[in-house]
């Protein structure tokens, strides 16, 4: 792809996502709001569907961005030729940006997750039990992928996401913590017998591999006890569990 700086004089056209292109998109009202309400620095440009416009979510989003001149366009056959869904009556498109995670606050640390349905959830729990800090451990999915965007619900705005190489380097820029590695092994802790000392790193492994045994040594080892008749919960479950019994004692 050429380098191609975009602008809202100069916005990209709709086409199918690539992870390659500097931008992405929101699909629907919601996501399309949060994006406005906070990060319209990055906004290059709202498409609305015909369909939508008697939508009050949809006037919301008109008269918003005309107080941040944010350009808008009315295109049925663009949205229909990307979006996922037949009623998505918005599709905001944004630069993609980085942030930087906070050395003070707590982390989720995802060890090469790749279910993208998964991540949304997993980033929509973080930011309702007061978590906005993941780091993601290459290979992962995509977070601006709009497929991961919609999925969540557009909380992606409001959170500090980093991709780090390898735990090591995470480990690296982030010295000072208490690592907590969800697995079971013979020292690991139930996890409501788990202690979690601020400001400490919750870190999960992948959906299917879980975490592997060179980094399960580096923190505390902790465990979601459970019947036998599953194998293991659903990552965005495991997640869930852990935020809200270090929440529960914060």
């Amino acid at each position: 792809m050429k380098n191609i700086t975009y602008s809202r004089t100069r916005p990209p056209r709709l086409k199918p996502y690539l992870k390659k292109n500097t931008y992405s998109y929101t699909y629907g009202v919601h996501p399309t709001m949060e994006l406005l309400s906070t990060r319209p620095d990055v906004v290059l440009k709202l498409v609305f569907h015909s369909h939508g416009a008697q939508n009050a979510g949809v006037q919301m989003l008109r008269e918003q961005a005309d107080k941040l001149n944010i350009p808008t366009e009315e295109n049925d056959k663009a949205i229909r030729k990307i979006s996922m869904k037949e009623n998505t009556y918005v599709v905001g498109i944004f630069k993609k940006y980085e942030t930087n995670l906070s050395p003070e606050t707590n982390h989720v640390v995802l060890h090469q997750a790749r279910n993208m349905g998964n991540i949304g959830t997993i980033i929509r729990t973080m930011l309702g039990f007061g978590t906005d800090d993941l780091a993601l451990i290459s290979p992962s999915a995509d977070v601006f992928h709009p497929r991961l965007v919609r999925a969540t619900m557009g909380a992606i705005f409001q959170m500090r996401i980093a991709y780090f190489p390898d735990i090591e380097t995470y480990m690296q820029a982030f010295p000072d913590r208490n690592l907590y590695m969800a697995y079971v092994d013979e020292n690991s802790r139930k996890l409501q017998e788990t202690d979690f000392e601020p400001p400490y790193s919750l870190v999960f492994g992948n959906e299917g591999r879980g975490l592997p045994e060179e980094i399960r040594r580096l923190g505390q080892s902790f465990h979601i006890p459970q019947s036998e008749r599953i194998e293991s919960l659903n990552l965005s479950v495991a997640v869930a569990m852990t935020l809200w019994e270090a929440y529960r004692d914060s």
